[in-house]
């Protein structure tokens, strides 16, 4: 679970494998089904979105403007244990189960 940059709306994912933003002015979800091939272990806010990585090793950015996945990334054997990104240079860090 995080917040996203503006501090408006609530990201979280998980087991059930879907990045679900909620409007906090609103208490609605907002978005549609933006989902992955296995269960979720990292999110992290962008400024137009998130990055998300899975049990599987498959790390996903979604546009939330454009409401999909605009890239998808299948670097790690295991899970994506955490994920850090820095916009300001264009880079997503991401860390594996494998130690990589």
């Amino acid at each position: 679970v995080e917040y996203n940059l503006d501090g408006d709306r609530i990201l979280s994912g998980g087991k059930d494998k879907i990045v679900k933003v909620f409007n906090l002015e609103t208490g609605k979800t907002e978005l549609g089904d933006l989902s992955h091939p296995s269960p979720m272990y990292s999110l992290a806010p962008l400024q137009h979105g998130a990055v998300s990585g899975d049990e599987d090793g498959t790390v996903k950015i979604w546009d939330f403007r454009a409401g999909k996945c605009v890239l998808t990334s299948k670097r790690f054997e295991e899970f994506v244990s955490s994920i850090y990104p820095q916009e300001t240079k264009n880079r997503i860090v991401a860390a594996s189960g494998e130690g990589t």
